[in-house]
């Protein structure tokens, strides 16, 4: 039953996060981008292993354990490759981002949102 609901909890950060950036894709960028770089560098790596970890660990109690279990890899080697870039390269990304139109930080969050809803009924089967 933890590791169910483990799989929500997951499931629904990503879509509450998902959700902030589709209402408002500048505000979210803005206040992503007014953290400091190596907090923001340090808190990304940090979370992608814990999600990533956290999802892996739970993936057996789902009736969609592959889905559960990729998104656990991605989340860990997306966190690797974070650790590559640097701060300073992470910083551009952000700031490209940021001046992209707003439909397509929309489309990005849209499939954040569609991943933490998948998560979240991932969870409850």
């Amino acid at each position: 039953m933890l590791k169910h609901i483990l799989i929500i909890l997951i499931g629904a950060i990503i879509t509450l996060i998902s959700l902030g950036g589709l209402s408002n894709p500048r505000k979210m960028l803005e206040f992503v981008l007014s953290i400091d770089p190596m907090v923001r560098y340090l808190l990304a790596i940090i979370v992608r292993i814990l999600l990533g970890g956290m999802l892996i660990y739970s993936a057996n109690v789902s009736t969609y354990y592959a889905y559960i279990y990729i998104l656990g890899g991605l989340l860990i080697i997306s966190a690797l490759i974070i650790t590559y870039l640097r701060p300073h390269k992470i910083t551009i990304l952000l700031n490209w981002f940021n001046e992209m139109p707003n439909i397509l930080n929309r489309l990005w969050m849209l499939t954040g949102f569609i991943i933490g809803v998948l998560l979240i009924i991932a969870g409850v089967l």
